[in-house]
């Protein structure tokens, strides 16, 4: 999913498409997929949610990803 999302949106020509948009992903497990879609889809807002055992997971890899 994250190499769709990436070749899709990577490219820069949708900047401003996302711009003011709430993007919800149910689901999210790991939360790899919707972090990659925060980083392309520039302008977005993003709400990722799984059951509260996983929420710790996402949320140090978000961390991860952003630091």
């Amino acid at each position: 999913m994250c190499k769709y999302l990436e070749k899709k949106y990577g490219n820069g020509n949708h900047r401003g498409e996302f711009e003011g948009k709430t993007i919800l992903e149910l689901g999210s497990g790991t939360g790899v997929a919707g972090i990659v879609c925060a980083h392309l889809m520039k302008g977005a807002k993003f709400i990722l949610t799984d059951q509260a055992q996983v929420l710790p997971l996402i949320k140090e890899n978000l961390e991860v990803l952003i630091s």
